[in-house]
């Protein structure tokens, strides 16, 4: 019997702007600022007042690095071409963000198996988001770099590039 999943802690996740790449997130003690480059798939997450870069490893590449003054903090490689799946290695350890379906933008972080948080925009003509968790035993970075992760693949889904491409 599936009982339904308890919410712990909601992160509202904003653009800036309307066509910004600039987004905030802001939850219960916790606020951060999220940036995508223009023409590249890289960019930086700003936690108070620390600067993580995001790397890909490779204009090809599905792989991706989140640094602190060159040391990688946590890792994302996208699973397929054809897929909106990434692996992350992180300090939480091996997690998975899978699309929930090709006809939705809502996304999900598994942890051996178990959801432990959704993340989906407010209603489909936004990019105003929230990121759902269901767990108490999180680490707010690494969501962060999995929203991160799902504003690329908006983005590629926007540009007509959702299943090819690196």
């Amino acid at each position: 019997m599936n009982l339904p999943t308890q919410r712990l802690a909601v992160i509202e996740c904003r653009p800036k702007g309307f066509l910004s790449r600039v987004f905030s997130l802001d939850g219960d003690d916790y606020s951060a600022t999220l940036k995508t480059d223009w023409l590249t798939e890289q960019g930086e997450i700003m936690v108070d007042g620390e600067q993580y870069i995001v790397r890909k490893h490779g204009p090809l590449s599905g792989h991706w690095g989140l640094e602190i003054e060159g040391q990688e903090y946590a890792s994302a490689q996208k699973a397929s071409l054809f897929t909106r799946t990434f692996e992350i290695s992180s300090p939480m350890g091996e997690l998975r963000l899978v699309a929930d379906s090709i006809f939705t933008r809502c996304f999900r972080i598994e942890c051996d198996g178990e959801v432990i948080a959704t993340i989906r925009p407010n209603h489909i003509f936004t990019r105003h988001s929230k990121i759902e968790l269901t767990t108490v035993d999180f680490d707010s970075l690494t969501i962060s770099f999995a929203f991160w992760l799902v504003l690329i693949s908006w983005r590629r889904s926007q540009s007509g590039n959702s299943g090819g491409g690196s």
